[in-house]
This record gives C-alpha cells, sequence and structure tokens, in this order.
C-alpha cells in the first residue's frame, strides 16, 4: 500500500494493465535512445509498437499485469480489514 505524505494508509493503487506494463519498460528505453524526441512522439512510438505486438510478446506483459493484479487485491483486502469498504470517487462540479 503506499502512503500519503503524512506517512497514512492511502487507498491500493489499481493494478495495472498490458499497455502500461509495456509502456513503462518502453518508455526508458526510447527517451535513452532518442534524447531529442519529445515524450509525446515516444508515447506515438509507444502506441504503435504495441500494437504491432504477437500475443506471444503480449504474454510477457500479461504476466506482469496477473502479478500486479494478485498485489492489488492482497492491499485492497488489508485495506478494508483496517478501514471499511473502499472510497467511492466522487465527481467535482
Amino acid at each position: 500500500m503506499s502512503k500519503d505524505s503524512k506517512g497514512k494508509s492511502s487507498v491500493p493503487k489499481k493494478a495495472t494493465t498490458i499497455y502500461f506494463a509495456y509502456s513503462n519498460e518502453q518508455r526508458p528505453i526510447l527517451q535513452k535512445k532518442y534524447p531529442e524526441k519529445k515524450i509525446t512522439e515516444i508515447s506515438k512510438d509507444i502506441a504503435a509498437n504495441y500494437k504491432q505486438l504477437s500475443e506471444k510478446e503480449r504474454e510477457k506483459y500479461q504476466k506482469i499485469v496477473d502479478e500486479d493484479k494478485k498485489r492489488y487485491e492482497k492491499e485492497k483486502e488489508e485495506y478494508i480489514k483496517k478501514h471499511g469498504a473502499l472510497p467511492t470517487k466522487t465527481r467535482k462540479s
């Protein structure tokens, strides 16, 4: 579980997706390889590369997602034991 600035337990961060797992791995690699590119251009490259991944290549990222889902479920259970139900998001008007 993450902690807020005062050290209190905060709501568990939701599990990642396959795309974000891929993006988080590729972003620093591409930033190092193409330091002159803006982050928006790198993001477009990541999206284009992701679309071309085969199912076999995506399996690597699915394993990361599965592990992160386990982490989230564990942290969620711990949070609920300590604090009750997870807070619901409210829209600001």
